[in-house]
């Protein structure tokens, strides 16, 4: 994953411009912000040029994280499958 600041939001809140410094996503990537070791949202990549990105997002994952990505703020962006995400902790059970 690798770390972007927030530059813009619009008013809608749907359109984010972030950073892409790391270079690690493209134009038509789907990608997740995450925030700690949560998701945030998801998004896809409207456009990318000169190490700024356009995202467009999809998904909100959860409005108490979505509502505390702010101008200027760090996020984690993860590009691709986010499934790991959905692997719920397994807990031991004694059989006998």
């Amino acid at each position: 994953m690798a770390t972007e600041k927030i530059n813009r939001i619009s008013g809608s809140k749907k359109i984010f411009i972030i950073t892409n410094n790391a270079g690690t996503f493209n134009k038509g990537d789907f990608v997740t912000l995450v925030l700690g070791t949560k998701r945030a949202a998801r998004a896809v990549v409207a456009k990318n040029e000169n190490g700024i990105a356009g995202i467009k997002i999809l998904k909100i994952y959860s409005l108490a994280l979505w509502n505390q990505l702010r101008v200027g703020s760090d996020v984690q962006v993860l590009r691709g499958d986010d499934s790991i995400f959905n692997v719920q902790p397994t807990a031991t059970a004694d059989a006998g």
